[in-house]
């Protein structure tokens, strides 16, 4: 099994189950943790380190536009994949332009897989390489 640290941004707890199932298919050894606020998120980009981040298109609080803006800000080079109940063409096209790696139907999870593998990788290896060197500095 491949581990896996997944910081989900989503209010409804059983959206976040499904997503960690999916990853439990491609058998992957997930550590997550679920935030539904911009302030929760913050406080989990601070205190811990994260291979991916799936977001929720639109949450009560906040949306996955001012997440995508706090990851430019925190830690640009962290993979977001964007899941929404409802895809609207000009939503998925902003998200994108936004820097999110993918614009997923949750009726559609099936591509999650595919979508994080291809984020993942060498990017994760250059974003862990990077720490370690600002770290010795």
């Amino acid at each position: 099994m491949t581990s896996l640290r997944v910081l989900i941004v989503e209010d409804v707890e059983n959206d976040a189950a499904l997503v960690l199932r999916e990853f439990a298919r491609g058998a992957y050894d997930v550590t997550h943790l679920r935030v539904d606020t911009a302030e929760g998120l913050r406080e989990a980009l601070r205190t811990r380190e994260w291979d991916l981040v799936v977001s929720d298109f639109s949450l009560p609080t906040f949306t996955a536009m001012e997440v995508l803006k706090i990851l430019a800000v925190s830690d640009p080079d962290l993979p977001c994949i964007v899941v929404s109940g409802t895809i609207e063409e000009e939503g998925a096209i902003d998200a994108m332009k936004s820097g999110a790696g993918d614009f997923i139907a949750k009726d559609r999870l099936a591509r999650l897989l595919p979508a994080a593998e291809g984020r993942l990788g060498a990017g994760t290896r250059e974003r862990a390489e990077r720490r370690r060197g600002s770290r010795r500095q």
